[in-house]
C-alpha cells in the first residue's frame, strides 16, 4: 500500500494547496491511483462510471474527472483534508468516499421509475384525471368509472396500508444490467395503481401514489451511499472493507426479499405473531415461516456466520430509511 499513498511531505504541500482550491499533479496523480487500485481489488460496479465500462482505457481518467466536479472539489477535499491526519488515513477515507460516490451515482443513474410509468398508466381508459398540475405529485386521478370522485383527504399513512393489503407482486430486478431497474411489470404496475384508487375509494395525487411505491417497494428506493463528509477517519482498513461488505450484502438480501417477508423483518421485533398477523391478514403460522425465509435470505448474503448481524443490521437499516422518505 507504501507505493499507493502519498509521501508526508506531498501530503502537506497538496492538502495546503487544495485549501487554496487547487488540485496539484501530485494530488491528481494519487486519486488516479486510488481509483486504479479500487477499480482492480474492490470489484467497484461498473454502471456509474462515466463511460459504463471499466475495461475502456479512458475509464480511470473519466472517473476521476468525474468525482473531482461532482463530489471532491464541492467541499469533499477539504473536508478529508480536516479530519485525516495521515497519508494512510486519507487514502482509506477516500478509498470508503469513491465507493459511496459510485453508489450514489448509479442510484441517480438507474433509479426507480414506477411513479413516471404510473403516469403512462393512469392515461389508459379505465383511469381519469380530475385535477391537472405541471408538477406530477400535484395531479389527480380517479377511476373512470366513478360518477363524481372526491379528493382523498387522509394521510400518506391510510395510502400505504392499503398498499399493504393489495397482495403479492413479483419483482423485476436487473442486477446486471445498465437500464433503470422496472420492479414491477406492466401488469402488475396497473393491478397496483388500480386497486389503490380502489381501496382508497377516492382520488389519489401523485405523491400519495409515490408514497405507496417507496413504502411497498423500498428496497427499490434504498440508498447505501455515506455522505463523505459524514465518513469519519477509520483506524483500520480492515473496517471500512468489512462495513462495505455488510452494506452490499444487505443491499443483496434487500432485492431477494418480497413485500411481505421485509415487512415480517422490520416489524417482528416490535411485535408478537399473533398481532403482526392480524394486520397482515394472514395466519400465525405464515408469519413464523415469512420470517425465517426472511432470515434465511439475509443467512444467504451474507459471507459467513460471523457477518450475518451486521448484515441484518444493514437490511434493517437501508429499509427503514426507504420508509421515512
Amino acid at each position: 500500500m507504501s507505493g499507493l499513498l502519498l509521501s508526508a511531505g506531498d501530503f502537506v504541500r497538496v492538502r495546503d494547496a487544495a485549501r487554496d482550491g487547487d488540485v496539484t499533479p501530485e494530488l491528481y496523480a494519487f486519486l488516479t491511483r486510488l481509483v486504479s487500485v479500487a477499480q482492480r481489488t474492490r470489484t467497484l460496479a461498473p454502471a456509474p462510471v462515466p463511460g459504463g465500462r471499466w475495461d475502456d482505457p479512458d475509464a480511470v481518467a473519466e472517473t476521476v474527472q468525474a468525482w473531482l466536479a461532482e463530489s471532491l472539489l464541492d467541499g469533499g477535499l477539504l473536508q478529508a483534508f480536516d479530519v485525516c491526519l495521515t497519508p494512510r488515513a486519507l487514502s482509506r477515507y477516500l478509498e470508503r468516499a469513491l465507493r459511496n460516490w459510485l453508489i450514489s451515482r448509479m442510484r441517480r443513474a438507474a433509479g426507480p421509475r414506477l411513479l413516471e410509468r404510473a403516469v403512462e398508466v393512469l392515461d389508459e381508459e379505465a383511469f381519469v384525471a380530475v385535477r391537472d398540475a405541471g408538477a406530477v405529485a400535484e395531479r389527480w386521478w380517479a377511476l373512470a368509472q366513478w360518477p363524481d370522485p372526491e379528493l382523498f383527504a387522509g394521510g400518506d399513512e391510510q395510502v400505504i396500508s392499503a398498499a399493504w393489503g393489495l397482495g403479492d407482486f413479483a419483482l423485476l430486478r436487473y442486477p446486471s444490467s445498465e437500464r433503470s431497474d422496472p420492479v414491477l411489470s406492466g401488469e402488475d404496475l396497473r393491478r397496483f395503481v388500480h386497486g389503490l384508487l380502489a381501496a382508497t375509494g377516492q382520488a389519489l395525487s401523485g405523491a400519495h401514489i409515490d408514497a405507496s411505491f417507496r413504502a411497498r417497494f423500498a428496497y427499490a428506493y434504498a440508498s447505501a451511499p455515506v455522505a463523505l463528509e459524514d465518513a469519519p477517519e477509520l483506524a483500520d482498513g480492515s473496517e471500512v472493507e468489512a462495513s462495505f461488505a455488510a452494506r452490499e450484502a444487505g443491499l443483496i438480501a434487500l432485492a431477494d426479499l418480497t413485500e411481505r417477508q421485509l415487512r415480517v423483518l422490520l416489524e417482528r421485533p416490535q411485535s408478537t405473531l399473533e398481532d403482526l398477523a392480524a394486520r397482515l391478514g394472514v395466519s400465525r403460522g405464515t408469519v413464523d415461516n415469512e420470517w425465517r425465509r426472511a432470515l434465511l435470505k439475509v443467512r444467504e448474503a451474507a459471507s459467513s456466520d460471523a457477518t450475518f448481524d451486521a448484515v441484518l443490521e444493514n437490511v434493517v437499516e437501508l429499509a427503514s430509511e426507504a420508509d421515512k422518505r
